[in-house]
């Protein structure tokens, strides 16, 4: 039920809208010479929220001239409006990677003179903004500020919009008594100002919560709001929630095994979303006509719906704006720590600085006390004046230590604030890594059972999963094929910490763009397109940057002859630079065979074999980089020199024993194997510090 967050996004910038003007008083006060500069800034804000949807170039154009009237003036209020209506023009044009800067300079605006006010409208945008790229996780931080400030300030009509995305949130999050809870709040307080608009998207919303819940009771529930919310949509002529509430309730018949009533609904939805161009309605139609037909056993509509729900998939662009968005973050939090070495270089230079002066004192002041000892021997009288100048040049020696003392110790201060700002950028950093890699739940549903043990070294890690499913439909006659295709792959970057992080998200875009831009299906031919890319972009001067890897291709074919369904088969290909896949069968785990390169430059340039596997049922596969086995440790890992604790006797753990600790803990369940590799991890480890990042995935077929 993700037919629903655009509405969402765009019901939350119009709770921000200004009330309506009049169009001519408006252009009336900017043209007149007597309108001081901030009646024609109020002005044009104004005119840029009546032309925001219908001309949103327009808009952002009137946005740009206030903003333009603001420079050098104290308007700081008005300053973070503009940007918020500059940030909303972008955001209804697609500019996702405009739109966030716009709102995060709202937000520093509001930070630096404490409006709580502008927060809440910038916190609640990029939200939305997070809700559009579903990112839910960063959505849910900036709603529930958003909530905060707007509780705080009993701001009962903006809560009414917060609340309705925070049910979309939560239930996207699966925590669906959360998201009706919120969804019921929505629906009191719309319904309070009688806001029509924001009142039918609530129903929607909160029939998706129960929807999701999927009890019986609850899909009563789900299609009595969903019904409400395409009634309230007719009668307000609310055409995007009319398209959105009938392939809802399409979904729900399909659920309810209605499918003659889901059928009708399907078709009604494919309608509208041609009529009003809704890509992601457009192919959540053909996917549930084929899903309608498919329980109709009409294989023929079945499939050739199936086709153009394929031939949508091609069209989307959310994830490559996700990716601008996380390269931005990723490219910032690198500038900053590179400013990070450069404040330390500048404070040990000083300090080295500071210690010369003071030896060149200390020298000084020896040479004159002993010019004043064999002078004092003739005259008593040189001999005070000696004296006297020592002291006098003690004072001045002093002097200068003290503010050479306070100038390191202010440094230090903003050194200290300094690293504080760069390891909070980092946190965000991990944040968005994070949601990045957070798809690894989709493993459960394509296997019986599996697990994930990540433990980065750093805050950012340079080893990573990725995870795609793609879904090709082949005729030959009256015959037809579906397959599926669950590409797996767990990698380990060159580095680790920022760079490593670095390293790991553009490697995850270079096998994104392989397989979904470039249409390659192998994945031998895969790795061999991202090391050209990995060569052709950071190594051209032969640096060895890239990763180590396995890249497993499961792919289920379903045969269908005519409108018969004749049988499904299950295969298993590979690819594998340097780390092999594990093997668990009958009570034996085996090493399988590799290509020992890495996916990068290498002077050894093959291409990449394709190995494949017969699998049997009840065989477990594991993945792993090399943190877990080179992780030194054990029983005699530290001796004592003077009470203080050092690093003696620890050796690797090996990958031999990793693979016998595996080996013996196959007949468990994938959690309990996760949580018996990660203790015998800590006690391995002790106290000696993790040397590299960990990434280990175990599936069971």
């Amino acid at each position: 039920m993700k037919f629903r967050q655009i509405l969402a996004l765009f019901l939350f910038l119009a709770a921000v809208r200004s009330s309506a003007t009049n169009i001519d008083s408006l252009w009336k006060l900017i043209r007149s010479d007597k309108s001081p500069d901030t009646v024609k800034v109020k002005a044009y804000y104004d005119l840029g929220w009546e032309y925001i949807y219908s001309d949103p170039d327009s808009s952002f154009r009137l946005g740009k001239r206030a903003l333009k009237l603001t420079a050098n003036k104290n308007y700081k209020v008005l300053e973070s409006k503009i940007n918020n209506l500059l940030g909303s023009c972008s955001q209804v044009n697609g500019n996702y990677i405009e739109a966030i800067e716009y709102y995060q300079k709202a937000m520093v605006i509001g930070e630096q003179i404490k409006n709580e006010q502008i927060l809440l409208v910038a916190y609640g945008n990029i939200g939305s903004l997070y809700i559009n790229l579903g990112r839910f996780k960063l959505a849910l931080d900036f709603q529930l500020k958003s909530m905060r400030i707007a509780e705080k300030g009993n701001n009962r009509e903006r809560l009414g919009s917060i609340y309705n995305n925070l049910c979309l949130i939560y239930t996207e999050l699966s925590d669906f008594q959360k998201a009706i809870d919120y969804g019921k709040k929505s629906i009191e307080l719309n319904q309070e100002f009688g806001d029509k608009a924001s009142l039918c998207s609530a129903y929607g919303n909160l029939g998706s919560a129960y929807h999701s819940k999927k009890g019986k009771e609850d899909l009563s529930k789900a299609l009595e709001y969903y019904n409400k919310c395409l009634s309230l949509a007719e009668e307000t002529e609310n055409a995007f929630e009319t398209a959105k509430a009938t392939l809802d309730l399409g979904e729900i018949y399909m659920s309810l095994k209605d499918h003659k009533q889901a059928l009708k609904y399907y078709k009604e939805a494919v309608e509208l979303a041609k009529k009003l161009e809704i890509g992601e309605n457009l192919r959540g139609g053909y996917y549930g006509l084929y899903k309608a037909y498919n329980e109709l056993k009409d294989t023929k509509n079945a499939l050739t719906n199936l086709e153009s729900y394929n031939n949508m998939l091609a069209v989307l662009g959310k994830e490559e704006r996700e990716k601008e968005v996380s390269q931005k973050v990723m490219e910032y939090n690198y500038q900053l720590l590179s400013f990070k070495d450069s404040l330390r270089n500048a404070e040990e230079a000083k300090l080295k600085d500071l210690t010369i002066q003071a030896g060149q004192a200390q020298i000084e002041k020896d040479r004159i006390l002993q010019v004043a000892l064999v002078i004092g021997l003739v005259l008593v009288f040189a001999f005070g004046v000696l004296i006297f100048n020592r002291f006098r040049i003690e004072a001045r020696q002093k002097k200068i230590i003290e503010e050479k003392n306070k100038q390191t110790e202010e440094q230090k201060l903003i050194i200290e604030e300094k690293q504080k700002e760069i390891l909070d950028s980092i946190s965000y950093a991990k944040r968005i890594q994070d949601s990045l890699l957070d798809n690894f739940d989709s493993v459960g549903k394509f296997f019986s059972d599996s697990f994930l043990l990540n433990l980065p070294k750093d805050i950012v890690s340079g080893d990573f999963y990725w995870i795609a499913r793609k879904t090709l439909t082949q005729k030959n006659g009256n015959d037809s094929t579906v397959s599926d295709f669950f590409y797996l792959a767990v990698c380990d970057s060159t580095g680790h910490g920022v760079p490593g992080g670095f390293m790991s998200l553009l490697n995850m875009s270079y096998l994104s763009e392989a397989l979904n831009e470039k249409n390659i299906q192998q994945p031998n031919k895969i790795f061999d397109y991202v090391r050209d890319r990995l060569i052709n972009t950071i190594s051209k001067s032969h640096q060895k940057d890239g990763f180590d890897g396995v890249l497993l291709c499961f792919e289920k074919k379903t045969f269908f002859q005519g409108k018969d369904l004749k049988g499904t088969n299950l295969e298993l290909s590979y690819a594998a630079a340097y780390n092999p896949p594990l093997l668990v069968r009958n009570g034996e785990i085996k090493r399988q065979e590799v290509d020992k390169m890495p996916v990068g430059y290498s002077p050894k340039n093959q291409s990449f074999v394709l190995h494949t596997i017969t699998l049997q049922p009840g065989d477990l596969i594991y993945l792993c980089t090399d943190g877990y086995g080179d992780q030194f440790g054990g029983a005699n890992a530290f001796y004592q020199i003077d009470g203080i604790k050092s690093i003696g006797a620890g050796k690797k753990f090996q990958n031999r024993q990793l693979e016998s600790l595996l080996l013996t803990n196959s007949a468990l369940n994938m959690s309990e194997q996760k949580r018996l590799l990660n203790d015998r991890f800590i006690e391995w480890k002790g106290d000696i510090e993790q040397i590299d990042d960990i990434c280990i995935v175990g599936i069971k077929v």
